[in-house]
């Protein structure tokens, strides 16, 4: 039974409250200077730590940043990754960073730095924390690092995986390869009844839906440091990847008696593939003491065939109701050069241009059985589509501390863009210019305590896929691209409360937030009784989030850490077909997550879990109004130390099933013409994942 916002109300002030709790005990791992908290090779030196990421998971308040989902990024910007290597961000938008700290061995590992205040040469924007990674550079011999794991599945499904990385220095580089095998595999299930208007029970269906994912991958990244002071750093990735879905739904239609008449399966497959690959350049010269240049350049390439045919299974055989198939070229060129001033003790001016070049290339084809069941082409018009975007932003930023307690960042920056579009004898041509302010103003009200207030106006990533037709199998209907597609456009303020606790016994974070958004993306009327994506104007999202991360040093276990976060957040804004107030689709009004996890150093045992929530969610479309129950989920895992470097793990995810309930309403909504309504039971196969790591 998924938990309730009353009994969340109450769950979580207990928690929180034990944290505040947590302001007494010692740990002697870190070092503080107020913005920046150092954790020397003393503070992971005593764990069961493979690699980066495993030092990471132990530091308070980090985890949510390596857990954090990854937002799709406009450019390379100033924001970003808040996890830094030496320094530096990863150069590269493919390549993930938790697959580079993954390949970071612990014997490499110099420190780790928590950084709370605003930072000239690193060159990207903080949200509140920096992660910054040290490695070494005084480890002699070659190291690294690999894993063996086996995911099991309540179906009776299993996938391997495995991982390779090693790392060395030549001469005056430094360099870190990996070799990737990365098995998915997810089972849902999906029990509906469907209603006439009249509420009559006229068909019922049992679904399953089962998504096997196989990639192999390749990366590397290398470090190279000149004389003078220069650096070079490289990061390649090279993936290939193939997936398969495959749908079976079982169906029955009742009369008014609920007597069967009728029975059938639908059977959708769907083989995918795709081969990507990418390289990022990151070099930084220092022109004199007080000046010095930054260049980043990326240049990545995907490549994805994608097909979808669904069946009709009967007594009389399989019969083809549809096929669409998909060729997509994706590519992404960036450059971003910056200069950085060090005007005076305490003025920094950085100054640079960003230039970006996107093209999607894409050919879509519809077929449908016409009533002699003969699969016929679909005219869909867009088609064959080539999307090109070009961006030019350019950038000033200016930082100032006044006072060793006052930390001031103020932006501005220009962005001009054009939208190219060709499908066929269809051109569409649009340019756009934004102006994009920013400021951050951080103020120390002691040691511990840190008050931040953030304003900025951002323009987000389109997805250039909207502007394509894709076929949806399971409304059944032909989603029509948008060619006039714009970004959204959007003011964020934040005002951030962070307390740290005495003696590396973790953080307190309260915040609030309030977004004012322009050019809204989500559907709009593109035919009659059709819709696609689009903008709709104006939207408000606004909220607030308190969140921590606490050692249990005052229960005597000053290596178990419990960790709490809950957002209560409120959105609106004027449905098109409608014209009346509703919340932005698909977003929840609160969620939640409580973790907790104990290294026992002396017996090399780690265990963990993780309770994580989600409010109900509303989704309303030209045809569809649809609403999700709440979400209510838990991960766990156990892991010993068989050996010095040789570690193993008993995961599990998923382990509450993922179980929701859903209604949907279909016809024309605004109308409330509603000629079906669907009542859905969900719910997910869990996994069990067996691994083995060890060291080189």
């Amino acid at each position: 039974m998924p938990l309730r916002l009353p009994a969340v109300r109450f769950f979580l002030p207990v928690v929180l409250s034990l944290i505040a709790y947590g302001l007494v005990g010692h740990v002697w791992a870190a070092e503080s200077n107020g913005d920046v908290v150092v954790y020397e090779q003393a503070f992971f030196s005593k764990y069961n730590a493979v690699n980066a990421e495993d030092v990471l998971r132990r530091i308070p308040g980090v985890e949510k940043l390596l857990d954090a989902e990854q937002e799709e990024k406009r450019g390379i910007g100033s924001g970003g990754d808040q996890i830094l290597i030496n320094g530096k961000r990863i150069a590269g938008k493919a390549n993930e960073l938790s697959a580079a700290l993954n390949r970071i061995p612990v014997e490499r590992l110099s420190r780790v730095e928590l950084i709370r205040s605003t930072d000239a040469s690193l060159g990207v924007r903080s949200d509140g924390l920096l992660v910054n990674v040290i490695t070494s550079e005084t480890v002699a011999e070659g190291v690294g690092s690999w894993r063996l794991a086996n995911y099991f599945y309540d179906d009776g499904h299993s996938n391997p995986a495995a991982e390779l990385s090693y790392s060395n220095e030549l001469g005056g580089m430094q360099y870190f390869i990996g070799a990737e095998l990365e098995s998915v595999y997810s089972a849902d299930y999906i029990d509906e009844n469907f209603f006439h208007s009249q509420s009559e029970l006229n068909e019922q269906r049992r679904n399953k839906s089962a998504f096997d994912m196989e990639k192999y991958q390749l990366s590397a990244n290398v470090i190279y440091g000149f004389d003078g002071g220069d650096e070079l750093r490289v990061n390649a990735l090279l993936a290939s990847q193939k997936d398969y879905l495959r749908e079976l739904s079982r169906r029955k239609v009742v009369n008014a008696l609920g007597d069967q008449v009728e029975a059938y399966s639908e059977l959708l497959e769907s083989p995918d593939s795709s081969d990507q690959w990418e390289l990022g350049l990151d070099y930084s010269h220092a022109l004199s003491k007080q000046l010095s240049l930054k260049n980043i350049a990326i240049y990545s390439y995907l490549h994805e065939q994608t097909q979808q045919q669904q069946y009709r299974l009967d007594n009389s055989g399989k019969v083809i109701n549809s096929s669409d198939s998909a060729d997509v070229i994706d590519t992404e060129a960036i450059i971003r050069s910056s200069l950085l001033w060090q005007a005076y003790r305490l003025h920094s001016i950085e100054l640079g241009v960003e230039l970006a070049e996107n093209i999607l290339d894409t050919d879509f084809d519809l077929l449908l059985a016409n009533n002699a069941g003969q699969l016929t082409p679909v005219d869909v018009g867009n088609a064959q589509s080539l999307v090109t975007e070009f961006r030019q932003e350019f950038f000033i930023t200016h930082f100032w501390s006044p006072s060793s307690v006052w930390s001031i960042e103020s932006g501005f920056n220009y962005e001009r863009s054009r939208i190219e579009q060709e499908a066929g004898s269809y051109e569409n041509r649009r340019d756009f210019n934004y102006v994009k302010p920013r400021f951050d103003v951080r103020y120390s009200l002691s040691s511990a305590e840190q008050l931040r207030l953030q304003l900025e106006r951002s323009v987000s990533q389109l997805e250039f896929s909207d502007f394509v037709p894709s076929y949806d199998t399971e409304l059944d209907r032909l989603d029509f691209g948008n060619p006039e597609l714009q970004p959204e456009i959007a003011w964020e303020l934040d005002l951030s409360y962070e307390y740290q606790l005495p003696n590396d016994n973790g953080t307190v974070e309260a915040k609030v937030f309030y977004n004012d958004i322009d050019e809204h993306i989500s559907t709009v009327a593109v035919r009659e009784g059709r819709s696609a994506v689009g903008n709709i104007g104006e939207a408000k999202l606004y909220g607030a989030k308190l969140s921590g991360s606490v050692r249990l040093a005052w229960l005597g276990l000053p290596e178990a850490i419990v960790s709490a976060e809950y957002t209560a957040k409120h959105s609106e804004t004027t449905d098109p077909f409608s014209g009346q107030q509703r919340a932005i689709n698909e977003k929840p009004d609160y969620d939640w997550r409580v973790g907790f996890r104990h290294d026992m150093i002396s017996t090399a045992l780690s265990y963990g879990a993780e309770l994580i929530g989600t409010g109900p969610v509303e989704l309303q479309d030209i045809d569809v109004l649809q609403r999700q129950s709440s979400l209510l989920n838990m991960n766990a895992f156990v892991e010993y130390q068989l050996a010095k470097g040789l570690v193993l793990r008993l995961e599990g995810n998923g382990l509450l099933e993922n179980q929701s309930s859903r209604q949907r309403q279909r016809g024309l909504v605004a109308e409330q013409l509603i000629t079906r309504t669907e009542r859905a039971d969900l719910y997910s196969t869990r996994e069990w994942q067996l691994s083995l790591t060890g060291r080189f």
